[in-house]
């Protein structure tokens, strides 16, 4: 569904800290192909006690939309 699911992503997130590895790996997956939105809601993934959420949450780094300079202090 790729950009027709994107209102789901926030949803989707959820289950990227599922402690089934078959779950949050497919939820990944999914978030890849549909896009972040919520991006403060993204960063505490990227710092999960589970090693593996918090390595499959920084190779989506290069997905997160453009960050206005504004919202980074800059």
């Amino acid at each position: 569904l790729g950009p027709l699911a994107r209102p789901l992503s926030a949803e989707v997130m959820k289950l990227c800290t599922d402690p089934d590895p078959h779950v949050h790996g497919m939820a990944f997956d999914a978030l890849g192909s549909i896009g972040i939105t919520d991006v403060a809601g993204f960063a505490p993934l990227l710092t999960n006690e589970n090693g593996e959420i918090a390595g499959l949450a920084a190779q989506l780094i290069p997905a997160l939309p453009e960050i206005p300079d504004a919202a980074i202090g800059h």
